[in-house]
């Protein structure tokens, strides 16, 4: 019985460290300079964008000062082709503040 206990403590605390190990070890992201620069360059550049994050290589997400769902579509694809210089597809998330999406385009490259 006192076996069986430890064997399944033991099997319990080896599958709980590999669990937070394979958590915890996922790669951090990488964005390039030219994708720092490009997303600070829009902030500066648009009075209607407060920020401009990379939340993945391939998603900006840019929140803007005004919620109307059309600003923001033409917001996004005024970004988009500012970003074709990147040569990489990416897209454009646009947010007013909450992270909830009211606009998005994507560049395929």
């Amino acid at each position: 019985m006192v076996i069986e206990q430890t064997c399944t403590y033991v099997v319990f605390l080896i599958i709980f460290v590999l669990s937070v190990n394979f958590v915890f070890s996922e790669e951090p992201m990488s964005i390039t300079l030219d994708q720092q620069k490009f997303a600070d360059s829009i902030v500066k550049s648009n009075p209607d964008i407060v920020n401009a994050s990379w939340m993945s290589e391939t998603d900006l997400w840019v929140e803007t000062t005004n919620p109307d769902k059309t600003a923001a579509n033409d917001l996004a694809l005024e970004v988009i082709k500012a970003g074709a210089s990147l040569n990489q597809p990416f897209c454009v998330i646009v947010h007013p503040g909450n992270f909830i999406e009211i606009a998005k385009h994507c560049l395929e490259v």
